[in-house]
Order: C-alpha cells, then structure tokens, then sequence
C-alpha cells in the first residue's frame, strides 16, 4: 500500500508541472511559417537561345530556319559544239577513150603494072619503016624496027591519056564514131599513124624497061585532105633504069580519106626523028603503087572549153548522214554559226580539204569547187582551183574564225531555212586547145575527193536536243530535334543564271532524307529565261513553297522586273510541296539537277548556266506535347524536431498556391510532382 501512494503520487506531480490549463475562449489554431522551394523550372529557356547565326536565324522577334548554297556551274564546253563530221566523200568519173579497133581494121593498098606501049603501037598500026616494004610493026620482033617521031608521039599521047595519070580517094573510116561520146571535141585534125615502117608506108616504083626514050617525068603522091603524105617524083628515066620509093607514114596524120595521086610522062621526039627499036624488045615500062596502113595511134583533135561534172552528181554531205552527235547533243537542224579560233591541228579540227583530185583524161582539165556554207572575213566563200593533171592533188583549209552559214536564208544573221546537206558546187570544165588523144581504148578518169573533219564552233545556231550531264547537290546541316512539327510555310529559291541562247530546261529533283531512312521528293520543272545577245545573262526565279512553284523569268540580270511570271500550283494530295519535305525533318536534302537544250538557238563557246538556291522556314509550327525537364531543383530544407511533433499533433488541413508565368505563344500543361 505504501508503494501504490508513491507512484500515484509522481504521476499528479508530473501533469501538475507539464499541463497549462487555460481558459478555452483562449484558445488559436497554431501556424507554422516555413519557405518551401520545390523543385520546379526555375529558368528562362527563350526560343532565340537555339539561334545559331549559321542555318537557325532571327531577325526582331522571329525567328526561322535558312540556309543556302550554289548550283555548280556548267557550260558549254567545246564538246557540245562540234559536229563530228570525219567523213570523206568523193566523185569519180570514167570515160572510155575511143579506139581505132572500134573503126579501123587495116588497109592495104597495091598497084603494080606493066604498060605494054609496044602492044598499042600494034593497035594503032605503027609503021615499021625498017621492013622492006613498010609493015605495021610487031612486038616482039626477030628484027630491028623503025619508027618515025611523029609516030612515036601520038603512041605516048595516047598511053598518056589512059595511064600517064591516076587519081582517087578512098575513105579509111568515119572518124566521127571515135568521138560520138565526147562532145567537148569539136574538130579532129587527124588521125596520127604509130606502129613501125613496114606496116604503115606508101611506096611507088617505076621502071623504064625497054622504051626507046626516057621516062620523062614520073610521080606518086599520097595525100589526104591537103595534106601530102608522101611523094615522089623522078625524071629521066632511061631504058633498063628504074625507081623503087617509100615513105614511112608513122606519125603522119590522116584524115577520114585518103588520095592517090600518081603517073608519069614519055618523052617526045622531033616528028622528022626515026626512033630505032632493038629486035626483040616488047616495049614496056613498070608502075607500081603500095600503100599500107595498119596503126592508127593518135588523133589531133580541138577540145571546147565544156562541163564535165553536174554539180548534183556529187553525193551530198548531208548531217543526217553524218549521225551528228556531239557529246549528249543530237542535231536536227542547223542554221549557222561561226567556228571557234586556236583549234587543234592534230588531230584536225575546223579542217576542209580536197584529196585525191586528178584526171587521166588526155588534156588538162579545169577544177574548181566552192563550199557555199564557209565564208571567210571578208565574206568570201571557201573554195579551191587546180589544173589537173594525172597527178593526185590535195589542197585544205583552216576554218577558225570563219562564219557558216545557209546562203539560202534571206537573212544570214537571222536564219530561218535549216540546213540539210553542205552546199557544194564542183566545176569540172575542159581547157579548150588543140591535143592529142591516143586511141588505145583506155580509160579516161576525173576523181574528186572531199574531206571533212570534226567542226568546232565558237557559236552555233541549230535546232539542238542535248542534255547536260546531272548533278547532284547535297545540303547538309539542316538543324534536328524538332520531331513532331509541322511548319506552316516553308519558302526554297532557286535563282538560275543562262547565258545560253537555246530553249533550256530544268528539271529539279529535291529529295529529303531522314533520319530513318524515310525520304519525300519534290519535282520541279521549268523553262529558264534566254538571253537576247551573246555575252548577257538571263535570271530565272523558281519559288518553291506550300501553293506549288512560282517561276520568273527576268530576260537579262539587270531587268528589275520579270518579263513572265507563272505559277504552277501543286494539286493537293498528288503533289509534295517543300513543306511536305520539311516536316519530314530530313537530316539531309540532295539537289538533283539536270538541264537539258531542246530547240532552235545559238549555242556560245563557254555560255553556262548556274544556279543559286535558299530555303527560309519560319517557325510558324504546330507542336505536339513537348516536356522541358528542369535542369536543377531547389531542396526544401527539413522541418525540426518540436516543428515537426506540433504539425503532426495540430494540423487538420493545408493548400498550397504556385505561380507559373508561361512566356510561349503556345498552351502549355504543368505537372508539379
């Protein structure tokens, strides 16, 4: 018992010291005041600070994604203006010469008599004053006979008359039939023998055998036209004497006929005269004529000046032939142009020449050819002369800085008439003179030959279908992180620069590449702007954006305004736009360009085109939910001992107020954990 009262006694003591009664209207709720840091974002994070002055730019208070670079340049080179022509082309003529076997075969011609002038003594009843009585003579005879001179002369009257002379002509051939071909022969002079003595001569022999007087006078003349071949003569030829003649008729000149002409005279006596005639004599005398002709070798003939060569005979050196083809260009038309200076020589370039060039005809022949098409500084036209021979000729020429043209077209500077073939006109003609033309039947020939090497232009005017080789364009350093987005706008230009004066096309593949391997392409299509004069530039603007391509065509870079405008406008759902690539977020955009000339122009020596491009993208986007993570916290400190016993013991309920300040034109949601 005494120990229950000591412990209740403590206890009372113990709430007597720790309890504070105090009257209940007294009473406050307690309060505890404690800063409390949470850790939620507590810094700026502006949109300028991913601003990198390089492909993300701003400018006041927007801000957007642009980037730009080059299109490489590409030019005509001197590949895209040759015509590789390396061709040869020729003529070439035969003429069958004529022939003497075509109108001649031979000729022979003999005469060789024995005039018996005792036997017309006999006819005629010459008296024989040697018989006792007179009688008529008689031949032979065992006896002396006698005659008077008067006799004696009407004897040689008479042999004369029918046989003292002989004349006559014979046609050898119609000299006309050896040249019914050649019409540029208009006399033939003669036919001119060959061969040797013994088949082409003329020979007379006359013998006084018996005769009791000379042989006064002989002849035999060979002649044709007025011409005398051969003649020859004797006088006083006594009894037993005779005359053997010949002339050789190599290398004279026969006409179509030939005449004879040959004879002789007796010699007279004194009518008182008694003329003694040898017992057993008959009195006779020897003419023989021989001719022959066996060789005709030559003829001299008269040659006119005349064409030998129509222009058309010649086969055209036409482009289609050719296969003009020049690096990627195929040429359907061509109008001219002006070939370009300091070409080269080996191989040859810029080159025409004539080879080959001869005739075996029997006079010279006259040549000439001009090439229409080439025309030199002092606009003369390319041509070549030679007098040929059967010599093989050749001649060339070096067209750098010439001009080429269709002399067809009205106006050269403004040519309207292709060119379909090199206009080229040969002139053949003979030289008119007096030649001489062997009559073996050979071969007359005219060869021609005309070479053409690669053409290389400084300016070419054609209706062209080339393609430049494709290029490819990648851009890199397109900024990432921004999944999720879709821009609203995105602007990309192309701006082409052409110095070329053709049609040219552009086509422009643009392919976004992303991250994963997913890609969008957008097609461009379009014509660029021609220059008007060799030397300027003509801009053309290609404006890429969500309504489709817009393109401008400024006629040179100086024009301020465009001379057209046009927009192709994207059909919706079929076509990507640039912003259909850029929501794509490609890691990498490839350029894939390809320009190709399709029409009639002028193609100029180093003429190129370029391009130059830049994308804007303003950050007019459409976000889906996006987190900021907070970078760091701010720890609250911990509550002490008695604080913490007192909230335990006192607080029924708490709220808390926050502050957030949103500085994004967008809505954003916050989450406090």
């Amino acid at each position: 018992m005494k120990r229950r009262v000591t412990l209740l006694t403590l206890f009372l003591l113990w709430l007597n010291a720790g309890c504070d009664f105090q009257d209940i209207s007294e009473f406050e709720i307690p309060t505890w005041n404690v800063t409390l840091t949470i850790p939620l974002l507590h810094e700026w994070y502006p949109l300028s600070n991913i601003v990198d002055d390089s492909v993300i730019q701003s400018s006041g208070d927007s801000i957007f994604i642009e980037f730009g670079g080059e299109l490489p340049k590409d030019s005509i080179n001197a590949d895209y203006l040759q015509i590789p022509l390396e061709l040869s082309v020729g003529f070439s003529d035969t003429t069958v010469g004529p022939s003497a076997s075509d109108i001649f075969s031979g000729y022979t011609f003999t005469i060789s008599d024995t005039i018996p002038i005792g036997e017309t003594m006999e006819s005629m009843s010459v008296i024989n004053w040697a018989a006792v009585p007179p009688a008529a003579v008689q031949f032979p005879s065992a006896s002396i006979q006698k005659i008077d001179g008067q006799s004696w002369n009407l004897v040689a009257d008479a042999i004369e008359q029918t046989l003292g002379q002989t004349e006559f002509d014979t046609t050898l051939f119609d000299p006309d039939e050896l040249f019914a071909e050649t019409p540029f022969i208009s006399e033939i002079i003669g036919i001119f023998m060959g061969g040797d003595a013994g088949d082409n001569y003329f020979q007379s022999v006359y013998e006084n055998i018996d005769l009791p007087v000379n042989i006064d006078s002989t002849w035999a003349l060979l002649l044709s036209g007025v011409d005398t071949l051969a003649a020859h003569d004797t006088t006083g030829l006594t009894g037993g004497d005779s005359q053997d003649k010949s002339t050789s008729l190599v290398d004279q000149a026969l006409g179509e006929a030939i005449g004879f002409n040959f004879g002789f005279t007796l010699q007279r006596v004194a009518d008182s005269d008694t003329l003694t005639i040898p017992a057993g004599d008959e009195l006779n005398m020897l003419m023989g004529i021989s001719l022959g002709i066996q060789d005709l070798d030559y003829a001299r003939v008269v040659v006119i000046e005349a064409s030998l060569m129509d222009p058309d005979d010649m086969e055209p050196i036409s482009f289609d032939q050719a296969s003009i083809e020049a690096e990627d260009c195929v040429v359907s038309g061509v109008y001219g142009g002006s070939f370009a200076d300091g070409t080269s020589n080996v191989p040859k370039v810029n080159v025409i020449g004539v080879s080959d060039v001869f005739s075996t005809f029997p006079f010279s022949i006259n040549f000439g050819i001009e090439f229409e098409n080439f025309v030199d500084p002092n606009d003369s036209s390319l041509s070549f002369e030679h007098t040929l021979d059967a010599t093989p000729w050749e001649d060339e020429q070096k067209l750098d800085g010439w001009s080429f043209l269709n002399p067809d077209n009205p106006d050269p500077q403004n040519p309207t008439i292709p060119l379909d073939s090199l206009i080229i006109i040969p002139t053949v003609t003979t030289a008119a003179g007096t030649v001489d033309v062997n009559l073996d039947g050979s071969e007359w020939i005219f060869s021609l030959g005309v070479d053409v090497y690669p053409l290389e232009f400084g300016s070419l005017m054609a209706d062209l279908d080339c393609t430049f080789p494709p290029q490819t364009q990648n851009i890199d350093n397109i900024p990432q992180g921004f999944t999720g987005m879709s821009f609203g706008e995105v602007i990309l230009e192309f701006t082409m620069f052409n110095q070329i004066r053709l049609p040219l096309s552009l086509n422009l593949d643009l392919i976004g590449v992303g991250s994963t391997g997913d890609s969008v392409q957008v097609n461009v299509d379009a014509t660029l702007g021609v220059p008007a004069v060799v030397g300027d530039t003509a801009k053309t603007l290609l404006r890429l954006s969500s309504i489709g391509t817009v393109v401008q065509i400024y006629d040179s870079v100086s024009d301020s305004f465009p001379s057209s405008s046009d927009t192709i406008s994207a059909l919706e759902g079929e076509t990507n736009t640039i912003v259909d690539l850029m929501a794509l977020n490609p890691s990498q955009m490839i350029v894939d360009a390809t320009a190709g000339i399709e029409g009639f122009g002028s193609l100029d020596q180093n003429a190129a085109f370029w391009g130059e491009y830049n994308l804007i993208a303003p950050f007019s986007v459409i976000l889906d939910t996006i987190t900021f993570v907070p970078v760091t916290s701010t720890p609250v400190t911990e509550m002490d001992h008695e604080t913490r016993n007192q909230f335990r013991a006192s607080v029924k309920g708490a709220s808390m107020t926050t502050r957030i300040i949103n500085g994004l034109p967008i809505v954003c949601n916050f989450r406090l954990a």
